[in-house]
């Protein structure tokens, strides 16, 4: 390195003397720029902050020093690898290295150092720019720029700039900056404020961070006509940080049923797991062992659910459908577990099964005369713990019925009633009232059904026996009226069956007068006199609409007004029908 400088040295004369001397010399160089601050008296002329560190700058800093010694190649660049001490650098990324700025590294550097050197003369005037790249304009991690004047005069106070950049994104750490100035210069001071060991200046920085850039000014004043020979030494540690965050998944699970539910029926069980730690929980599973009496919707005895993976804060949620087969209550909990062993359970809830059970009953007449409405009431009874939802009843009408009526309204299909109930709450129960009339006498037979969800079926059945009504008149006309002594009259006797059942063992006398002599009759039945009274033989039956009639002829045998009176039984009145019939004998 001492050589090095030496040969830095000898060049820079070179170029002021060499060069310059024989050249007039551009008072403004194209590529560098006038500071017009008349209250800056050390330096009139320096690169701007955007031209610092240009690669133009360092190539027309290094062409000349490459002519110069073409055999140890291009050194523009003081940097290069013709200046790269290992020994010097410590464990630092060798000059070329792969690694570049910013990566990370297992373990932090070993302080590197570099150096630079220059001399002031005073042959020539204006600012002279170093740069120098650390390992390589390639993979650079720190660039030092380094103006100062190539002449100063005697006795006149000037200053010079040194600026160190981190060329890297990540932080350069234990940065020291050491200026050893010429034993010719009188230190006057420098900002940022140095330490101070005889003819070195030292610069500590305990961190340079990513792109971050330290500027440092050096004043003094040069006390004879040697040339003022300055060195700059640089040596930091990159230190490769890691920040590992340590985190931990904690799940939470919750599990939401409904507090009751019908047996048989299919309801809707919620799961709801939650990350509510800090890091990801991989693998997640849930697990529910369904208890003895219960399964899932499709036959299994468990309810399993692969979440997968939840990260902090991430919630998800899955159903299942449960149903019980017998009723009581089913305590149940779930479990949550990962891979990254976070487990939770859920609450133990309990859903009670009930079961709705329907009993009908129907009320009606055991007996109901022909013609007459037959009037029934269904009632629908829940007489178990749980609601009847969807509750249907439905009544299967006899045939040959007529005049239907139901309340409330139902639904005629065919012979079928149908009512549609809706829910029946437990120990409740809903009605419905019907009419209809039958066209013919015999057994009527209705059957009444009811369903409901998860409820068994019930049904009733009714039977009423419907009954005609025999109605018997008896008419007695006599054909002849007025009749003369020793002539004779007819009577004729006529019963018709008005009602709507047959009458049976039908009897028919009558009552003769004294005025009257029986001679003969005729009708359905034979006739026989005893006394004054002629009685017929029983009639076995006369049917509804049916007609009968019988005659009796009698010789008047004394003049008079006298009464024919005619009795009929049967076994379906209760009394006998009486008719009689004026005649007026002369």
């Amino acid at each position: 390195m001492r050589k090095f400088a030496v040969v830095l040295a000898v060049i820079l004369v070179w170029s002021v003397l060499g060069c310059h001397g024989t050249k007039p010399r551009p008072s403004n160089p194209p590529s560098k720029r006038v500071d017009t601050n008349p209250t800056d008296p050390f330096f009139s002329i320096s690169y701007s902050q955007a031209e610092m560190g240009r690669p133009e700058h360092r190539q027309a800093e290094s062409d000349s020093i490459d002519r110069l010694f073409p055999q140890n190649g291009p050194i523009g660049n003081i940097m290069a690898q013709n200046t790269f001490n290992p020994a010097r650098a410590g464990a630092g990324p060798r000059p070329g290295a792969t690694q570049g700025p910013g990566q990370s590294m297992t373990a932090p550097m070993t302080p590197a150092r570099i150096e630079a050197s220059d001399t002031v003369v005073t042959a020539d005037s204006g600012p002279h720019h170093i740069s120098l790249i650390y390992p390589s304009p390639e993979y650079g991690i720190i660039k030092l720029d380094k103006l100062i004047p190539q002449e100063v005069d005697l006795n006149i106070p000037f200053k010079y700039s040194i600026i160190l950049t981190n060329l890297t994104n990540a932080t350069l750490t234990n940065v020291v900056l050491m200026e050893t100035i010429a034993t010719s210069f009188q230190f006057k001071g420098a900002t940022p404020v140095p330490q101070q060991a005889g003819n070195q200046l030292i610069w500590r920085m305990d961190s340079l961070g990513p792109k971050a850039s330290e500027r440092i000014e050096i004043f003094g004043i040069p006390s004879n006509l040697d040339s003022l020979k300055h060195s700059t030494a640089i040596t930091y540690a990159m230190e490769a940080s890691s920040n590992i965050r340590v985190v931990q998944s904690t799940l939470e699970l919750t599990r939401k049923v409904p507090a009751e539910a019908l047996v048989g029926d299919s309801f809707q069980v919620e799961y709801v797991v939650k990350n509510t730690g800090s890091g990801t929980a991989q693998d997640v599973k849930i697990v529910e062992a369904i208890p003895s009496g219960m399964s899932t919707s499709d036959g299994k005895n468990e309810v399993r659910f692969d979440v997968g993976t939840l990260r902090s804060g991430q919630s998800r949620s899955f159903t299942a459908q449960l149903k019980a087969a017998r009723t009581g209550s089913f305590v149940s909990k779930a479990r949550v577990f990962s891979s990254s062993n976070a487990q939770a359970e859920s609450a133990a809830i309990p859903v009670q099964i009930r079961r709705p059970v329907l009993v009908i009953s129907q009320k009606g007449p055991e007996r109901v005369y022909l013609g007459r409405p037959v009037n029934y009431e269904i009632s629908v009874v829940n007489q178990g713990d749980g609601p009847a939802n969807d509750t249907v009843l439905e009544d299967l009408l006899p045939t040959g019925v007529t005049d239907i009526q139901a309340s409330p309204d139902a639904e005629v299909s065919g012979t079928k009633l149908t009512w549609a109930m809706g829910t029946i709450p437990p120990n409740s129960a809903k009605a419905v009232r019907i009419s209809y009339k039958s066209k013919a006498t015999g057994i009527l037979t209705t059957t009444a059904t009811a369903n409901a969800r998860c409820a068994d079926s019930a049904g009733a059945t009714v039977r009423t026996a419907i009954v005609g009504i025999p109605a018997i008149r008896l008419d007695v006309i006599d054909l002849e009226d007025p009749v003369e002594v020793g002539g004779t009259v007819t009577y004729v006797i006529t019963a018709v069956n008005e009602g709507t059942a047959s009458d049976h063992n039908l009897r028919v006398s009558c009552d003769l007068e004294d005025k009257l002599q029986y001679i003969s009759s005729s009708g359905p039945s034979q006739a026989t006199l005893t006394g004054r009274t002629l009685n017929f033989t029983q009639l076995r039956s006369l049917g509804p609409s049916d007609k009968v009639a019988w005659r009796v002829i009698a010789k008047a045998m004394g003049a008079g007004s006298i009464r024919f009176k005619v009795t009929l039984n049967s076994d379906e009145l209760s009394r006998p029908i009486e008719e009689t019939e004026a005649t007026f004998l002369y």
